[in-house]
């Protein structure tokens, strides 16, 4: 049995990161976070905190510092849940996969990237999305990963998978590569077969 999610509520924080809920909404999360934990995750968290902040407005309701980021709010969470010692995040969700890898990047938050390969390259993304994973894998440049998710697109016609998620991640040399390196497996594959 889990323990349901962390919060990011604790009273004992020390500032609060600021999320929308969805991109460019006007509508905002509060996470109330500690800097130790952001520092050590974070080359970019720790920086910026080692900067002291502007001034509050003197309606905020709040004595933190507020630190807003861009990413909606699901995706700050789940980096969250990633980064503190808590029960880490059910993350079946590909496209997500895919954000988080963004915002470890933006962030160097180089340990949550480490968790984040692994998961990308897990059997139920593999078997449920082997075109996703490699569009993903690209966009991170996560060589060794792309060249699995490859292998694993050997029984089918990837032309007819792609579909237009696929291709809203991948540049024109992601797809080259995709069809190129498809073509290549199956040529083996086939002079194998012909032995």
């Amino acid at each position: 049995m889990s323990n349901p999610p962390y919060t990011f509520d604790a009273p004992d924080a020390d500032v609060i990161l600021r999320a929308p809920i969805r991109p460019g909404s006007d509508e905002f999360k509060d996470f109330h976070v500690h800097k130790l934990i952001l520092s050590l995750a974070s080359i970019v968290f720790r920086d910026t905190f080692s900067i002291p902040q502007p001034p509050r407005h003197t309606l905020e309701d709040t004595t933190l510092d507020v630190v807003k980021v861009d990413e909606a709010a699901k995706v700050l969470e789940t980096f969250l849940q990633l980064v503190y010692p808590v029960d880490p995040p059910l993350v079946d969700d590909l496209w997500l996969v895919d954000d988080l890898l963004q915002f470890a990047d933006k962030y160097i938050a180089n340990s949550v990237r480490m968790k984040l390969k692994t998961l990308l390259v897990s059997p139920s993304f593999l078997k449920a999305d082997p075109i996703g994973v490699f569009a993903v894998a690209c966009r991170s440049n996560l060589d060794e990963e792309a060249k699995l998710a490859i292998s694993r697109t050997l029984s089918f016609d990837i032309v007819n998978r792609i579909s237009e998620e696929h291709l809203n991640v991948m540049t024109t040399r992601t797809y080259h590569r995709l069809l190129k390196e498809h073509k290549s497996l199956q040529a083996q594959l086939d002079s194998y077969r012909n032995f």
